[in-house]
């Protein structure tokens, strides 16, 4: 390969800054198109890239166009989480944006600008999704700060969060999970694996794994709903409520076979010590009462933790586990998403689109924070179609009729 003439370098220039003046004159070399090169050129790129001053000037020696940006998406995508720094990332984000009109790299930009978003500062909340938010974090400050543990009667850490569909309950824990930057396992109720089921690896494994892999992690569990009462439950779900409830009293690993007793030990601890847990169910359909929906109705203010108590849908079994606060989350009001849309740049890039959001529709609906995802999905598709007037799919396969007859044979 040849090399440019020796010049002197600033000793405070990373040597990857530099990386790309050297990718550009090993692809004019003739020598460097075979494919045993082709490796040699993906280290290249990849230390480019590790330096936003670099991938700058990368970008600037090969442009992003329609044939270049899958390639630039899936290097963005495989790099920009590995930068230390997140003041660099959100300034290139802002560069690339200004330089590119394609639909899949300004996705990643804002996916990349939701992923460093400072939840107590910038994420709009929903009074209701405030006071729960902030609940979480107490309890989470307390739990991980290891006071609790010369108690001679422990408190019990266990989040239970109610809330119809809609409220925004797996949203508030990811955002939660995220913001204290704890690892996040989330399971379903109704999917959870009972050990010694034929398929495998039953939950209870994976979520050993989990915990093994994080000093400090977060499990969520969702549907708690769908528990139901302890009598008359199936073998299944019986098999299922004995190793949720177990979780929840810390109690899961005690009769695991480990390898050893001390790893046996050393998990025990690590999920009494180090894991806080959240669970969360709708029981939207139970709790009625006199034809209202408990704690959402229209009237006189009523007090949803009382309505819910009196209601007795909520599993004994399960509340004695979690603490003495239910978290309830009431959906928000036509007002509140309006503010969220407007926060979230929604109301702006629908006016631009010329799409109207009806926010009394989407609080009718019973599903706000899904609909606020809809919208968004609308907006997208509708920009993608407008900036693209000569836009087609790609052709479809057809596939041929035969005569051949259809093998049954298992």
């Amino acid at each position: 390969m040849r090399m440019a003439a020796n010049r002197p370098l600033s000793c405070t220039m990373a040597t990857s800054d530099i990386l790309p003046e050297v990718f550009r004159a090993a692809l004019s070399d003739p020598s460097f198109g075979d494919s045993r090169s082709r490796e040699l050129t993906d280290q290249l790129i990849l230390h480019c890239a590790q330096s936003p001053a670099a991938l700058r000037r990368l970008v600037q020696l090969r442009p992003i166009s329609e044939r270049t940006a899958r390639w630039y998406h899936a290097l963005f995508e495989e790099v920009l989480p590995k930068w230390s720094s997140d003041t660099a990332e959100r300034a290139f984000l802002d560069w690339v944006e200004r330089r590119t009109r394609d639909s899949g790299i300004l996705q990643l930009i804002e996916f990349r600008r939701m992923c460093h978003r400072l939840p107590t500062r910038e994420l709009l909340l929903s009074p209701s999704q405030q006071e729960a938010w902030n609940q979480l974090h107490r309890m989470a400050d307390l739990f991980f700060s290891d006071a609790w543990h010369r108690y001679r009667i422990a408190p019990n850490y266990n989040a239970l969060i109610v809330g119809q569909s809609g409220s925004g309950k797996s949203f508030l824990v990811s955002t939660f999970a995220a913001a204290r930057r704890l690892p996040l396992m989330r399971m379903a109720y109704s999917q959870w694996i009972v050990q010694g089921a034929r398929r495998q690896p039953d939950t209870v494994t994976q979520l050993a794994s989990f915990i093994e892999a994080h000093e400090k992690a977060c499990v969520f569990v969702d549907e708690m709903d769908k528990a139901g009462p302890g009598e008359n439950q199936s073998e299944w779900g019986a098999g299922v409520a004995g190793d949720v409830y177990a979780m929840l009293d810390r109690t899961l690993f005690d009769s695991q076979t480990c390898e050893t007793e001390s790893k046996r030990r050393a998990m025990r601890d690590r999920l009494r010590r180090s894991v806080f847990v959240v669970t969360a169910g709708t029981w939207q359909a139970e709790l009625r009462h006199s034809g209202r929906r408990v704690g959402f109705a229209r009237g006189e203010p009523v007090d949803p933790r009382v309505t819910i108590a009196a209601a007795r849908r909520i599993p004994e079994e399960l509340l004695r586990r979690v603490s003495g606060q239910t978290i309830v989350l009431a959906p928000p009001s036509a007002q509140e998403l309006r503010e969220i849309c407007r926060a979230e740049g929604l109301e702006a890039g629908a006016h631009e689109v010329g799409i109207e959001l009806n926010y009394n529709e989407a609080v009718a609906s019973g599903d706000a924070m899904r609909w606020l995802g809809n919208a968004r999905l609308q907006i997208d598709l509708k920009r993608h179609k407008q900036s693209r007037p000569h836009w087609q799919a790609p052709s479809p396969i057809r596939f041929e009729a035969t005569t051949e007859p259809l093998n049954h044979d298992v």
